[in-house]
């Protein structure tokens, strides 16, 4: 499947992780996708992945709605389906269930327990397979962006945090409270045209997005609120330069909007763009 921008899945509820150990480590017991039958040496094809449980408390990741329980008595026994959207996760292997068919679901609520040994879980969307590890990483990023908006952090994050070099490292300190500040009232400048970025970084962005269109960057991997375009590996170089375009132009619009300054930064001044009142028009 190739993956796309409408894949990330939103939730009104906020993002709940599947279940939690106590070591914060989870033990896959069987992965993904085709592998041979330790048994028979035969190829066979895992339409899930095993994890390591014992007796874990299994909760809804988002706003959904049950849409099946029932008992596979050929595998995997007692399991529930959960829909999110055109997201279907189904938990098989549980020991008790405690939602009920077409029940509504919000994220955290607790849907079950699982079994003593053996968690299978599954994912499909639209009806197709898919893997659950790449589910799992766009939920850990829509966990992180949702716990950066309850906790205040509005806006998509800075990128500073990423573990991609860029030209402002050696200024982090000085740098990233005010992103932080600044990235909501930026973003609203942009859009309202009170602010309008030099001509030049937005042509080098506009070339930056072109190649990387062009080398087929984007959905990598399923998209996240912290990584819309779904860059996965080897898009490094993308990321690093689209981050230094985009935080110097932060820091420009810090500097012409709100004359505060980081020594050491070069600005490149542009003019303030007006707009006609609309007072006394409303």
């Amino acid at each position: 499947m190739r993956y796309s921008a409408e894949m990330n899945l939103v939730s009104e509820s906020g993002y709940c992780m599947p279940f939690a150990n106590e070591n914060g480590n989870v033990t896959v017991l069987r992965p993904y996708g085709l592998q041979t039958d330790p048994n028979t040496g035969e190829e066979v094809f895992h339409d899930g992945v095993d994890l390591a449980v014992n007796k874990n408390y299994l909760h809804a990741i988002g706003t959904g709605k049950v849409s099946a329980i029932g008992v596979d008595n050929n595998e995997h026994g007692l399991y529930i389906t959960v829909k999110y959207k055109k997201w279907e996760v189904t938990y098989s292997g549980m020991s008790d269930a405690y939602v009920q068919f077409g029940e509504d679901l919000v994220a955290g609520d607790c849907v079950g327990m699982a079994g003593e040994e053996v968690l299978h879980l599954g994912v499909k969307y639209d009806g197709e397979l898919l893997s659950p590890y790449d589910f799992i990483t766009m939920l850990n990023g829509n966990v992180a962006q949702w716990g950066n908006q309850v906790n205040g952090r509005e806006g998509q994050p800075t990128g500073l945090d990423m573990d991609v070099k860029t030209i402002y490292d050696d200024k982090r300190k000085d740098i990233e409270p005010l992103i932080t500040k600044f990235i909501l009232p930026y973003t609203m400048a942009l859009l309202s045209g009170t602010y309008q970025m030099p001509d030049a970084t937005g042509e080098a962005l506009r070339s930056l997005f072109a190649l990387g269109n062009l080398r087929n960057y984007f959905f990598k991997q399923i998209p996240t609120a912290i990584n819309p375009l779904g860059l996965g590996q080897g898009c490094e170089g993308l990321i690093a330069k689209g981050q230094n375009l985009m935080i110097g132009d932060i820091l420009n619009y810090i500097y012409l909007m709100h004359n505060i300054a980081v020594p050491g930064i070069d600005y490149q001044p542009v003019k303030k763009k007006t707009r006609p009142s609309l007072e006394g028009l409303l």
